[in-house]
């Protein structure tokens, strides 16, 4: 029975043949489990199986920040497959911005601090959001406290030149404004097609109130530009998407003082003529509740590779999800919603969402209330709606996840979790962590990637011997199921993993013909 289970939760995968593949078929089947059709030139069907459910890696801690406070977090991925991290992490005396980054066959580098700079005493930065551009550039903007006698918060931003291997900081929000920093949102960063990195935020007063702002670099930082309207209201969780040529898809949230009313806007942004669209109101969201602690309600956006953008807000208890048509300039609201309260107590879900080589829509989201407090994630497909929430991590989850989909066809994680006060100094002790999920996983004993034959046996393995057979040679990496290199080789040879512990490894191919994955259990 066991051997069946384990049977029957990890085997074999394939991912995308690349443009040799038409968009694909989902059909749902009655044991859970979604048979993908996928219809290859010459009109021939090739159909394997795709497991709805993900195996998470082990969360492993980067931040490692012992008796002190690590949160505020976010994660890009650059064309070679490294993973970069940045995170607010306290220090004696201030709280800095650190950044570390993991090659794919290596492990976590030292922590970095980037946000010193001559000028201004630093202290207290958090809230970094960070974006990778094709050039291998990485741009990080973040709340920064100034301490320089104005006790001003401002927009600071600190990027790495790929091709100097230097981190520079300057600050860009401008003269006239404070953000406020005690009840404000993540400034949000995202490049475009010529590397522009353009920024937004909220809770912004320069304007007499709080308001949502943006500034871009097309050469030289502009004075930042109001984004919200004019009048009235609170304009917060400012987010942002790349969109191509230049165009940068912009969401707000505004609310007026009372809490009785709280839409989402959106706009559109050109970087190459600082030009705005005008202000389009999404309909006003609909409210489980009726408390006036809205501070956690946001909305997320990712773009997709069909000329999509997918949009999804938190409104309380709900999540509730639109696409917007680039070509048409149309948001269509999806009709499904999820529900996520938890044995009917209020949450607050902070979430992220990303979008994966066919379009399916991956969220991470928290829910945190005094009953339970875990990080899930779902799935939203147009055809099929809402997956079943999965949990990642249920250790007292807090803050908003950050979720990528990578170039390595994996999902990407980052979190914070362990929130205890760990050092009896009446604050919460937070760890940032990473996990990561290969989302090619399904089942088959005989799979045919592009009409070549894969197989693998056996698996699982009780003495760790596998055998991989292909049709054709791939080059083969081998980690374990925390992304730590194990070993290197090519195809139909036998991969001995004898000398390491039981558990689950990935295996990942490439060649010219396409890529495959292939989850190895060791018993």
């Amino acid at each position: 029975m066991k051997n069946l289970l384990i049977t029957s939760l990890f085997l074999i995968i394939i991912t995308s043949v690349f443009s040799q593949y038409a968009p694909h078929r989902i059909n749902m089947a009655d044991d859970g489990y979604q048979t993908i059709e996928k219809n290859i030139i010459g009109n021939s069907t090739d159909t394997f199986f795709k497991n709805k459910s993900m195996v998470w890696s082990e969360a492993y801690n980067v931040s490692i920040n012992v008796n002190q406070d690590s949160r505020d977090m976010d994660i890009a991925m650059t064309a070679d497959s490294t993973i970069h991290m940045v995170y607010c992490d306290d220090k004696p005396g201030r709280q800095s911005i650190t950044y570390k980054s993991k090659a794919v066959d290596g492990d976590w580098s030292e922590g970095i601090v980037i946000d010193v700079f001559d000028g201004v005493e630093p202290r207290n930065n958090h809230k970094a959001s960070i974006s990778a551009s094709d050039n291998g550039d990485l741009h990080v903007a973040y709340h920064y406290w100034a301490y320089d006698g104005t006790f001003r918060n401002q927009i600071c931003y600190s990027k790495y030149t790929a091709a100097t291997g230097v981190w520079s900081t300057e600050i860009i929000s401008g003269d006239g404004g404070t953000v406020e920093s005690t009840f404000s949102d993540y400034p949000r960063i995202t490049t475009t097609t010529s590397n522009y990195p353009v920024v937004v935020w909220g809770t912004d007063n320069r304007s007499g109130s709080d308001k949502a702002y943006l500034t871009y670099n097309d050469g030289v930082w502009h004075e930042p530009i109001l984004i919200s309207a004019s009048f009235g209201g609170k304009a917060q969780w400012a987010d942002a998407t790349s969109i191509g040529d230049d165009q940068v898809f912009i969401i707000f949230r505004e609310y007026n003082t009372d809490h009785t009313t709280l839409a989402y806007y959106y706009r559109i942004f050109d970087a190459s003529t600082g030009s705005l669209s005008s202000i389009v109101k999404i309909d006003e969201s609909e409210r489980i509740s009726t408390s006036t602690y809205d501070f956690y309600e946001q909305a997320r956006v990712c773009s997709t590779n069909d000329g999509q953008v997918f949009m999804a807000d938190n409104c309380y208890d709900t999540i509730q999800t639109y696409y917007y048509d680039v070509d048409a300039e149309t948001l269509t609201q999806n009709e499904e919603v999820h529900i996520s309260n938890i044995n009917s107590y209020p949450n607050y879900n902070l979430l992220s969402v990303t979008a994966d080589n066919e379009n399916l829509i991956h969220i991470a989201y928290t829910i945190w209330n005094t009953s339970s407090n875990s990080l899930r994630h779902i799935t939203f497909d147009k055809g099929l709606g809402f997956s079943a929430s999965e949990i990642v991590s249920s250790n007292f989850t807090m803050d908003a996840p950050q979720i990528i989909y990578g170039v390595d066809d994996q999902l990407h994680m980052a979190f914070c979790d362990d929130s205890e006060d760990t050092n009896g100094d009446g604050y919460v002790d937070r760890e940032v962590y990473y996990s990561f999920a290969d989302i090619t996983t399904g089942i088959s004993d005989d799979i045919k990637l592009n009409n070549k034959s894969v197989s693998v046996y056996p698996n699982p393995s009780y003495n760790g011997v596998f055998k991989l057979n292909t049709d054709e040679l791939f080059e083969v990496l081998v980690t374990d199921i925390s992304g730590k290199f194990v070993l290197r080789t090519t195809s139909n040879q036998v991969i001995d993993l004898s000398d390491y512990p039981q558990g689950i490894y990935m295996l990942k191919g490439k060649n010219s013909v396409g890529m495959l994955s292939v989850m190895l259990v060791k018993q």
